[in-house]
């Protein structure tokens, strides 16, 4: 049996014997001359360990210690999520739940209504002032009886204004139809003066011509040259 002895500061043991498997296991990897050494570092954590944790602390104790600080730490974790929760939902309920005339959510809905009601009113057209009525009455203006589209479509066709593009079109049928005119009266001038002097003479070569062409065309083997006023390369006695 050890003898142990102590003056509060010195602790000297004789005799000690202990079967402990992680002593044996420390002293077996260090040398023999620091088994002392080893010995008493471990005797001097355990004792330590021992203080800490309270004397005569059994495992089961200690267990049940860590298992309770576990527990107060998961305790106050849930805790501090369940505040964190009820802060979220509060500040959701804060800002977006309409029911709540503070909340962001029912401030932008009432914003909304009144700026549908402005809406609504600037284009009621019934409205003395508003968009709707100033774009009916310009509407009005431009293609309504007497407007600018009625009076500009109105000289647009009149044939008989300056300018107007009926006016204009009547203008260049009227040119046309003068220079048509004139044509058949100067052809028709032609004509009479062909027929009292000698060129009513070309005119009957041009009909004998053609008809002569016809001709030899068909029996083949004929030459046509008109002459007219000049011999011709058959001669003046040529009967053809």
């Amino acid at each position: 049996m050890a003898h142990v002895s102590t003056d509060g500061h010195m602790t000297k043991i004789d005799g000690l014997v202990t079967e402990d498997r992680a002593l044996a296991t420390l002293l077996g990897a260090s040398d023999e001359a620091e088994w002392p050494a080893v010995v008493e570092r471990a005797l001097t954590v355990g004792s330590h360990g021992l203080v800490t944790m309270g004397l005569d602390v059994g495992l089961d104790t200690v267990r049940d210690e860590v298992r309770r600080e576990v527990e107060q730490a998961t305790g106050q974790a849930e805790a501090r999520v369940a505040e964190m929760l009820r802060a979220a939902e509060l500040a959701y309920s804060e800002q977006l739940d309409p029911e709540i005339r503070s909340s962001l959510l029912s401030k932008s809905l009432r914003e909304f209504q009144t700026w549908q009601e402005s809406f609504f009113n600037r284009m009621d057209v019934d409205q003395v002032g508003s968009f709707g009525g100033r774009l009916v009455a310009r509407l009005e203006s431009l293609v309504g009886t007497g407007g600018t589209l009625e009076a500009q479509l109105a000289t647009a066709l009149d044939p008989a204004a300056d300018g107007s593009a009926l006016g204009a079109l009547r203008q260049e049928m009227i040119g046309e139809i003068r220079e048509l005119r004139d044509a058949v009266f100067a052809e028709r001038g032609r004509r009479a003066e062909a027929e009292k002097g000698t060129q009513k003479g070309f005119l009957f070569e041009d009909a004998i011509e053609d008809r002569a062409r016809a001709w030899a065309a068909g029996v083949g083997g004929c030459q046509v040259e008109r002459t007219s006023t000049e011999g011709g390369s058959l001669g003046r006695e040529a009967l053809v």
